[in-house]
């Protein structure tokens, strides 16, 4: 399953991830659940644009 981080910082990340629905749910569920020492304030998802893992695929490449 392609994944791309989009930002991160140490209080927040952002990313995408590319491929069937129920497996994109499952992992939506793991990042909600979070590592054992954090705390999870929201996760949430969205559709994106097939063009973002073409470019990333495109830049790893070269």
């Amino acid at each position: 399953m392609p994944l791309a981080i989009l930002s991160s910082d140490e209080t927040a990340i952002s990313l995408a991830v590319e491929g069937q629905v129920d497996l994109v749910d499952a992992f939506e569920m793991a990042c909600s659940l979070g590592p054992h020492d954090c705390i999870v304030l929201e996760a949430e998802s969205s559709t994106a644009t097939p063009e973002l893992f073409e470019h990333r695929n495109e830049r790893m490449n070269q």
